[in-house]
């Protein structure tokens, strides 16, 4: 999504050892070697298809000196239910969102911003995305204390379910036309070692 470590800090292994045609990127990374990929930066309006799937970039419209707001949040649907990737975004990116891109933001999936540090899922954000379910992707005890509780009590303020990757490990959602089904690692995959 952008340049942080712990967003970026694998690229070129995977670049080196996959085929890789197009890259899109939301900031100047380290190009590939390779002669035959593309880096293309992720900008407000792109759309493109994969197989089932229609991916919108939401974000960035612009660069900016914030490299967190520089993510590239992606909305991708199969035209029944759809989820929001938003790398580190901050509440000014969300509020840009909310106000720009309001009626592409509903969705049933949001991964939180900024893996739910204070900064980020302000309520008009949420509002405007409205999602059945909140992932929080972050480290178990982790230095910085995501998601913050007074994000988690902004999600519960909104009835949006969570769950929280530091915690549960592995999450698995299964959609169908009719629900949306979640398993974790620790509660249903692998729980006779856990309970």
């Amino acid at each position: 999504s952008h340049s942080d470590n712990d967003h970026a800090g694998g690229f070129a292994s995977i670049v080196d050892n996959l085929p890789t045609l197009h890259i899109f990127v939301g900031e100047p990374l380290k190009s590939p070697n390779k002669s035959e990929t593309s880096v293309i930066f992720c900008e407000a309006g792109q759309q493109w298809r994969m197989g089932q799937l229609t991916i919108d970039v939401l974000s960035p419209y612009s660069l900016t000196a914030n490299n967190n707001n520089n993510s590239c949040v992606l909305r991708v649907t199969d035209s029944v239910h759809s989820l929001i990737l938003t790398g580190d975004i901050e509440q000014q990116q969300e509020l840009l969102l909310a106000k720009k891109a309001k009626h592409q933001l509903d969705s049933d999936i949001l991964f939180a911003p900024h893996h739910g540090s204070k900064y980020s899922s302000s309520e008009p954000f949420i509002r405007s995305v409205s999602p059945q379910w909140v992932v929080f992707t972050s480290g178990f005890m982790n230095r910085w204390g995501f998601p913050a509780e007074q994000v988690k009590l902004r999600y519960k303020n909104q009835s949006v379910k969570m769950v929280n990757s530091g915690l549960s490990g592995f999450v698995r959602f299964t959609l169908d036309k009719e629900q949306i089904k979640i398993q974790t690692y620790r509660e249903d995959l692998a729980s006779y070692w856990y309970h």
